[in-house]
């Protein structure tokens, strides 16, 4: 019997911003305390389409020092998402990225703090599974 196993999008999609935002740390968790350049990215469903394809739901945040530094790495991180098309990326192809929703200004906010600055946005990415 051969099981087919899809590639962790999560962990592909990060090694692909990873390598096109320098100095931007860019994880699956959110840390507690949110300081500088982070872009976090996780898994919100999906389905297979195909018993080979994998179309990840992925919902991507973004935080920077500033509202301009946010802008521009959300929308930086926006157009790197939809550039995976047609790329291989640590062995995985990724075979098209679908608008789910934009980057969207939502501030997180937690009790007692003041409205951090945020960027929210999902895509659907279609990678290749492997065996």
């Amino acid at each position: 019997m051969e099981v087919i196993l899809p590639a962790d999008p999560v962990k592909v999609t990060r090694t692909w911003l990873t390598s096109h935002l320098p100095g931007v740390t860019v994880v699956k968790n959110r840390p507690k305390e949110i300081s500088g350049w982070l872009v976090t990215v996780r898994r919100s469903g999906g389905l297979n389409p195909t018993l080979v394809t994998d179309a990840a739901w992925l919902t991507v945040e973004c935080f920077a020092p500033t509202d301009d530094d946010l802008g521009a790495l959300a929308h930086e991180t926006w157009g790197l998402l939809h550039a995976m098309t047609g790329e291989v990326i640590d062995g995985v192809q990724c075979y098209r990225v679908d608008t789910l929703g934009g980057p969207a200004d939502m501030p997180l906010s937690d009790p007692g703090e003041s409205q951090r600055p945020r960027y929210v946005m999902s895509v659907q990415a279609h990678f290749r599974a492997g065996s």
